[in-house]
């Protein structure tokens, strides 16, 4: 895989990547674009995300509405839910 990287020359911010995969044995090249910076927290982010093959760069665009860093969270929404964990065996199923 080969990438190239493009920098808005006053921000420093990416604003383009070009990727060239080798999928299968053939070449494919893949482009995204970046913008609508904005910073949140004193870092800067980009709100749109266009990618595409290089013949149609904005195949697909993701518009960003709201970035949240640091947002507290709990260790039980990370918990496996309770249909998916396995069945406790009781000790009596043991002796």
């Amino acid at each position: 895989m080969t990438s190239f990287y493009y920098f808005d020359p006053d921000t420093y911010l990416e604003i383009r990547k070009e990727v060239q995969q080798f999928i299968r044995g053939s070449v494919r090249d893949r482009v995204v674009d970046l913008g609508s910076y904005k910073p949140v927290d004193g870092v800067m982010y980009p709100f749109s995300i266009s990618e595409g093959s290089r013949n149609n760069p904005s195949a697909q665009v993701t518009t960003i509405d709201k970035i949240e860093v640091n947002v507290a969270f709990q260790p039980s929404d990370f918990a496996l839910p309770a249909s998916l964990k396995p069945a406790q065996s009781s000790n009596s199923e043991k002796e």
